[in-house]
């Protein structure tokens, strides 16, 4: 058997917001959901939001090459899960309605 290393790094369970793929916020004056891409554009697939059961509670096809989506959606606060499919890529991540 060879040789190998190992390398520890500590888990902090914390993600660097500058990580995250999408900056993701409530507009609760206009009811609406943003979504900011930090990648390229965001290409046309779909946008799902989930509660922290697994209900799918929305879904919505984007249709356009964009970094910024606006989503007309009212919610109760609580803990979300938003999904997005695209052509070539896909991501989740949590959310906060406060």
């Amino acid at each position: 058997m060879g040789a190998g290393s190992i390398v520890l790094q500590p888990a902090t369970g914390i993600t660097e917001l500058k990580d995250l793929p999408a900056l993701i916020y409530y507009d609760n004056l206009n009811n609406k959901l943003v979504l900011q891409s930090r990648l390229e554009t965001l290409q046309s697939g779909k946008i799902s939001v989930f509660t922290l059961t697994g209900k799918e509670i929305f879904n919505y096809q984007v249709q356009m090459n964009d970094n910024r989506i606006y989503i007309p959606l009212s919610l109760s606060k609580g803990m979300y899960i938003l999904h997005y499919t695209g052509s070539e890529t896909s991501f989740s991540q949590k959310f906060l309605i406060k």
